[in-house]
């Protein structure tokens, strides 16, 4: 199973071809690791309760995904699907693990990158809204040269959101064969169902 998302057909290929869901385990648990070890480098303190539940929303939201898609396919596909499940999760564990611990490690550095002051205000931010408003507030305040740096770093974002997608899309593409519809439409119903059951999972957790 390859990891390289910088060449996501290789690597979705290889996840049907070579699929290893020990490996897709260990991704899926590497935004709770990374988000427990920022913490504790923030902090100097892990927050156990914490890490349990990322981990435990991150292994929900990506074998729930990973089973919906299976059915919807097998629905769309028949027989031929039979026995690619363990592809599928090793596919969807490059969007939901991987490439979502790079977003966070990339999302860290950013913020070490910006001074004390902006920091200590975001930290105080605990709501959509009133994030939003500090970041109004502080845009002004930025020196342009992390000014720069926050938009390489909202561009990366963005392309490691192109790529999960694509990644979906192959995953979808390598399964079914009936046509280009079928396609389009397996993925269209799969992103609005992760969406869904992402939204659902973490205001759980």
């Amino acid at each position: 199973m390859r990891l390289n998302i910088l060449r996501p057909k290789e690597a979705v290929i290889s996840a049907f071809e070579e699929p290893n869901t020990g490996v897709a385990f260990a991704l899926i648990l590497a935004p709770a690791i990374i988000a427990a070890l920022l913490g504790f480098l923030s902090s100097g303190a892990v927050n156990v309760a914490g890490f349990v539940a990322s981990a435990v929303a991150n292994i929900l939201l990506w074998f729930i995904v990973a089973a919906i898609s299976y059915v919807l396919i097998f629905i769309v596909e028949g027989r031929e699907v039979e026995g690619k499940f363990s592809g599928i999760l090793s596919a969807f564990a490059l969007v939901f693990g991987l490439i979502s611990a790079v977003g966070q490690v990339i999302g860290y550095a950013a913020y070490l990158a910006l001074p004390s002051a902006i920091k200590a205000k975001i930290m105080a931010a605990y709501t959509p809204e009133l994030m939003a408003k500090v970041i109004s507030e502080i845009a002004v305040q930025i020196p342009p040269i992390t000014l720069i740096v926050a938009l390489i770093v909202v561009a990366v974002q963005i392309v490691l959101a192109i790529i999960s997608l694509y990644i979906i899309y192959l995953t979808i593409a390598y399964l079914v064969k009936r046509s280009t519809t079928a396609k389009i439409f397996c993925f269209v119903a799969i992103v609005i169902i992760a969406a869904i059951v992402s939204s659902a999972i973490y205001s759980i957790f």
